[in-house]
């Protein structure tokens, strides 16, 4: 499994996040993981468009789909309860070299872009 190095962003009104990381691309299950700054472990996999991050205190997984609303599932560890989002997809875009989704959940508008950088 190749390793690579990746730019990451997310954007909201309230957030501009960017950073550079490594990360690891699986053909034979169409993913790419990575770790966030604070040790939570993102998989992204582009089959079913999916983006799933797991930390010790959650577990998040949201599916994309640009032409129906979909239902984000987190995991609060300590709590023990999972919370159902709606999420609607605006834009979904994805190539062997970047990853781009515009998504709506409870009215807040969210950019989550991957590039994958040449090593």
């Amino acid at each position: 499994m190749p390793k690579v190095k990746i730019k990451v962003q997310l954007k909201t009104e309230e957030i501009n996040d960017s950073y550079e990381t490594a990360g690891i691309i699986n053909r034979k299950t169409s993913t790419i993981t990575y770790f966030e700054k604070n040790n939570t472990k993102v998989v992204f996999n582009y089959k079913n468009n999916t983006l799933t991050r797991s930390n010790n205190e959650l577990n998040m997984e949201y599916t994309f789909d640009i032409e129906n609303t979909t239902y984000g599932l987190i995991k609060v560890k300590e709590l023990k309860q999972k919370l159902e989002i709606p999420i609607k997809t605006n834009k979904l875009s994805i190539n062997d070299k970047n990853i781009k989704v515009e998504y709506i959940i409870e009215n807040e508008k969210y950019m989550y872009y991957l590039e994958v950088k040449e090593n």
